[in-house]
């Protein structure tokens, strides 16, 4: 039998904690997609890689944010906690690789 928190529930993280914790890294790659891999000069019409790539970038960061936010709020007092924190360790690597994303789009599209 699974370990239980102190009301004898399971302390699994929800489905929406797990949603929130994939949802910045399916928003990184859609960005990775649309600038073609950062490419200089993408065949994509540049109201996507301009505009687009950025606004899921910074999407991203928010989506990250509030998924770590849910995971400190569902972590048990007692009891395992491991999963809340390898969540929890997930959306800080989602928001840093979201800025180093950030950087990287203004550095090639913007700073020209």
């Amino acid at each position: 039998m699974g370990r239980t928190d102190y009301l004898g529930e399971a302390a699994r993280p929800s489905n929406a904690l797990k949603l929130l914790a994939i949802m910045p890294w399916i928003f990184l790659a859609a960005t990775y997609f649309i600038t073609e891999g950062f490419n200089v000069r993408p065949t994509t019409p540049p109201y996507l890689y301009l505009f687009a790539s950025p606004a899921l970038a910074v999407l991203a960061i928010v989506v990250a944010v509030m998924g770590y936010l849910l995971a400190k709020d569902e972590e048990p007092e007692w009891g395992s906690r491991i999963a809340f924190k390898a969540i929890q360790a997930a959306e800080l690597a989602s928001i840093l690789s979201a800025v180093l994303v950030l950087v990287i789009i203004a550095v090639t599209y913007y700073l020209r």
